[in-house]
């Protein structure tokens, strides 16, 4: 044997138990040892007179609130920083500048409606979440909830004008009584 293959050795997702959900690229995953497990790796190859082969694709970033780099372009869309480290087509015209984020196991509204989609608050920023997903809330849209209103109403108020400005969604659905807020006030 001349060389080991290895899957990537940067940071993933928690308890990834193949490193093919890469959250940072920059960062060597600390559950592998870190930056110390790597050099004793690397030190014991070169006395084995032995190379390395890393499997490092672009597609192993992993869409996971733990990867800063996606949350960031789901927060600030085509500005992000992050945003063109990502294949997104921003000009698909049934989108119109979003992104399909395939994650419902259900139809949007009745997600809606059985509470599957939560709004909160956390350290500042807004997110809603969808079982173990939590997907972060543009910026822009803050000005829709009155930090003042009874948490129940604002969060009504804030998805139907967040419907109502996508176009999605039915304008009399009624869900907000099986809806929750999570988090602290604003």
């Amino acid at each position: 044997m001349t060389d080991v293959y290895a899957s990537p050795f940067f940071k993933a997702r928690h308890g990834s138990t193949h490193g093919y959900d890469v959250t940072d690229p920059a960062m060597l995953n600390p559950e592998l040892g870190g930056r110390a497990g790597f050099d004793a790796l690397s030190e014991e190859l070169r006395r084995r007179d032995m190379g390395l082969v890393l499997d490092v694709v672009p597609n192993h970033m992993a869409m996971s609130s733990e990867n800063p780099w996606w949350m960031d372009v789901l927060e600030h869309g085509p500005s992000s920083r992050y945003s063109s480290f990502f294949d997104i087509d921003w000009q698909a015209p049934a989108l119109d500048g979003r992104i399909l984020v395939p994650i419902l196991g259900r139809p949007y509204g009745e997600a809606l409606e059985s509470g599957e989609l939560t709004l909160g608050l956390e350290d500042g920023a807004m997110f809603v979440r969808s079982f173990e997903h939590r997907l972060p809330v543009d910026p822009r849209a803050y000005g829709r909830v009155d930090p003042n209103e009874e948490y129940e109403r604002a969060l009504d108020r804030f998805v139907r004008s967040v419907l109502a400005s996508s176009n999605r969604g039915s304008a009399g659905t009624s869900w907000s009584s099986r809806a929750s807020w999570r988090g602290t006030a604003p």
